[in-house]
């Protein structure tokens, strides 16, 4: 697999959020049921398509130049020429023929198909949404206009916005031996208003009593506030902290009936698993656009 093919898988996987594969609620929950699809279609199918397609455009762009050579070639056998130099001019056809069978480079176009697409899916798309820039060329976009004498427009016209950080809720569930185990709120930050956020905030341990047993059941005590974290891997970290902060705890006598918390499956503490289902629950906001299809095959 070349680099650009990698380039344009890699944006795939990242629009189609490969990453969040242990979610199991809304839109995500479609998602996992359709990702061997999904993948299927990224790993095999596309690229079978850009090269069947590419092999038939090489098919076509010889294919005039050769059926001249061909004519060439028949006007020279019925022509009145010496025997000697028909055989001579023949043999120079037939060598431009060959030349051009391979004369398409079709590495090359290939590697152009593939930056084309990936730069195509990288303008519109950005951390979960598509934003619809008419692009009219290099920093000049085009609205949608019928003569009015005033048009309102805005960048995310086409679209509805969904914010879900202010369905906060407490997150409970049981491990495999039955513990029960409780993510509980203690302290957030929000906007109001059903306003995007202008600081990105987080999901993070709470620092002055992270942990409690409670009538047998163990409370994790978390906060939503802005974080020294920064990236698309903050709330990440600070999920780590909890797993790394209850690992620390968890030979204290109260925390050892837990120990199944921090079990590992496919690379993940259920701990950690649990806890990304929680944060994405309360902090995935995203647009959803009227018409995708319709807006990226004008693009």
């Amino acid at each position: 697999m070349t680099e650009n093919q990698k380039k344009l898988l890699n944006i795939l996987r990242e629009m189609f959020q490969f990453d969040q594969a242990d979610l199991d609620f809304g839109i995500y929950r479609i998602m996992r049921m359709k990702r061997d699809e999904v993948n299927r279609f990224i790993e095999e199918e596309l690229p079978a398509q850009i090269s069947a397609c590419l092999n038939e455009l090489a098919a076509l762009d010889t294919t005039a130049s050769i059926a001249e050579i061909d004519r060439q070639i028949a006007e020279t056998k019925s022509g009145s020429l010496p025997e000697a130099i028909k055989a001579t001019a023949i043999a120079a056809y037939e060598e431009q023929k060959k030349s051009l069978a391979g004369s398409v480079d079709i590495t090359a176009v290939e590697a152009d198909v593939y930056n084309h697409l990936t730069n195509f899916f990288s303008r519109y798309y950005d951390d979960g949404d598509f934003i619809s820039q008419r692009r009219y060329k290099d920093g000049a976009y085009a609205i949608p206009y019928e003569g009015e004498e005033v048009k309102l427009h805005w960048a995310n016209a086409d679209q509805y916005y969904v914010k879900t950080s202010e369905y906060f809720k407490d997150y409970t569930f049981k491990t495999m031996h039955g513990e029960t185990v409780h993510f509980k709120l203690i302290e957030a930050e929000t906007e109001r208003d059903n306003n995007k956020a202008s600081k990105k905030r987080y999901f993070q341990i709470h620092a002055d009593k992270p942990f409690e047993v409670i009538d047998g059941e163990l409370f994790v005590y978390v906060e939503y506030k802005a974080s020294e974290y920064s990236g698309k891997t903050a709330q990440a970290k600070h999920i780590l902290d909890i797993v790394e902060a209850f690992i620390t705890v968890q030979s204290q006598p109260e925390y050892r009936l837990f120990s199944a918390i921090l079990a590992i499956s496919d690379g993940k503490t259920l701990l950690e698993r649990q806890l990304n289902r929680y944060t994405a629950r309360n902090t995935f906001d995203y647009f959803i656009h009227k018409d995708l299809g319709k807006f990226l095959r004008r693009e």
